[in-house]
């Protein structure tokens, strides 16, 4: 499992895609999908549905970085099988994985090079 410290999370992030969090991609583990807020945006307003939520209502919550929004998918990060990639919010603090509590699990990021190595904090 490789682990983050939000802060860590973030950074990375920022460091492939930049600062709009809008921007970021991930890639759902099991469809291979990759996602963005923007991308899903697209998919919403062209009337695509997600398997898990349906088109989305203005003003609901998208969580890009955990849940896979594809038409024929509906994998989340912390489901039966988690992606196996935890952000801590608070490395000071101990965390629950079961309870979700002061953690939570994510889908990779979507990297141009597929077999880049993430760096874990473990």
């Amino acid at each position: 499992m490789l682990v983050f410290s939000m802060e860590e999370w973030l950074k990375q992030g920022e460091e492939l895609f930049g600062e709009d969090k809008t921007k970021w991609q991930f890639t759902c583990p099991h469809c291979k999908q990759v996602q963005s807020w923007e991308s899903i945006k697209e998919q919403n307003d062209k009337g695509i549905p997600s398997q898990r939520y349906g088109v989305l209502e203005k003003g609901s919550r998208i969580n890009v970085e955990c849940t896979c929004y594809s038409p024929t998918c509906n994998w989340t990060a912390n489901g039966l099988f988690t992606s196996g990639i935890l952000v801590i919010h608070d490395m000071s603090k101990p965390y629950d994985e079961a309870r979700k509590e002061n953690c939570y699990y994510v889908f990779p990021f979507a990297y141009s090079n597929p077999n880049e190595v993430r760096r874990s904090t473990e």
